[in-house]
């Protein structure tokens, strides 16, 4: 490693043993609220009861530099950025103590188990390097994003907004307290890895249940097909014979061999005629219904099923003198109906 960064690891290891706290900065702390960073720096959190070591991640870094350039999207801070630059600058250059910053080099090893797939994790990734690099210490993330606060709080790290850090220190002076304190008093609401690692098998499981029933809901809804297909074409051949006699074939909507919603489809078609005349007319809802299910995407369905199966139950009942095939018709659809609930 360089003489310079050998010198400041050096210098930062020193100065820690007697420090109590760090506070690490998060971009929007030192774009709104710069002034109250260096009274920090120069008189302490809550008048002089503690002087935190301040800590810059190197991404807070990158973002003032892009900041400074009024690029971001939502409007120009560049007059807040630059201030911010120039204070961290010549602290830094002057070798000032109590304020460090988070170097290239350490943020490249810092994964922590997380990917750092945003600017929020990076910031998260440098408070768990730095609690990890001085477990002596009390840590504080300091930042007014309320979503980052959620992530540190999920990883053991103490997180709080400029106006919740004053009101803090507050308590601490007043109760004289040390500021070790601050450390967190429990294990993280969660580990990261366990956490995340219980919330991927908990979604793995669950698609699984969900595959499993769609596979389970299409195997029913194909024997209710079958079903359906072999007690309503009997039906639909007996009455069109019976007012067609031998010119049915000539007459019927769709020639066999049929599937279901050829079957259907006919039922629709000659129901004035013909299917409306043995019985209630009414029941062509039912029908429609049936023709809509079988030709929509709602057979994986298992709730849009069950509905079906009603449905085709009332229609088969509706034909219970008219077809010898009704009896087994209904105890298929029965059978299938207390599969599915």
């Amino acid at each position: 490693s360089s003489p310079v960064w050998t010198w400041t690891l050096q210098k930062m290891e020193l100065q820690t043993r007697s420090q109590d706290l760090i506070l690490v900065l998060d971009t929007n702390i030192l774009l709104s609220h710069l002034a109250y960073i260096k009274n920090i720096r120069s008189h302490g959190l809550a008048d002089e009861v503690s002087f935190p070591v301040i800590l810059i991640p190197w991404v807070v870094l990158q973002e003032l530099d892009f900041l400074k350039r009024g690029k971001d999207l939502s409007g120009s801070v560049a007059h807040l950025a630059i201030p911010a630059i120039s204070y961290i600058y010549n602290t830094l250059k002057n070798r000032e103590p109590r304020l460090w910053g988070q170097s290239m080099q350490q943020a490249a090893e810092s994964s922590y188990g997380l990917k750092g797939e945003n600017n929020d994790d990076r910031v998260l990734q440098c408070c768990l390097q730095y609690q990890n690099l001085y477990p002596e210490c009390a840590l504080i993330l300091c930042t007014n994003d309320k979503n980052l606060c959620s992530k540190a709080f999920l990883c053991g790290v103490k997180a709080f907004s400029k106006r919740d850090l004053e009101s803090e220190a507050k308590k601490f002076k007043h109760s004289n307290l040390p500021l070790q304190n601050f450390k967190p008093s429990t294990t993280p609401h969660t580990s990261h890895q366990a956490s995340l690692a219980v919330f991927e098998n908990k979604a793995l499981r669950t698609r699984e249940a969900e595959e499993k029933t769609k596979r389970d809901v299409s195997r029913e809804v194909c024997e209710l097909e079958d079903c359906l297909r072999d007690v309503l074409s009997d039906v639909l051949e007996v009455e069109m014979k019976a007012v067609y006699d031998d010119l049915w074939l000539e007459v019927v909507y769709r020639k066999p061999p049929w599937s279901l919603l050829d079957v259907l489809q006919c039922l629709k078609k000659h129901w004035i005629a013909v299917f409306g005349q043995v019985i209630q007319r009414k029941k062509l809802q039912l029908v429609l219904n049936l023709i809509n299910f079988f030709q929509s995407r709602k057979t994986v369905d298992c709730l849009a099923t069950l509905d079906a199966l009603q449905e085709a139950k009332e229609l088969v009942q509706a034909f219970g003198t008219r077809s010898s095939r009704v009896p087994c018709a209904l105890s298929v659809i029965d059978s299938i109906f207390n599969k599915l609930q």
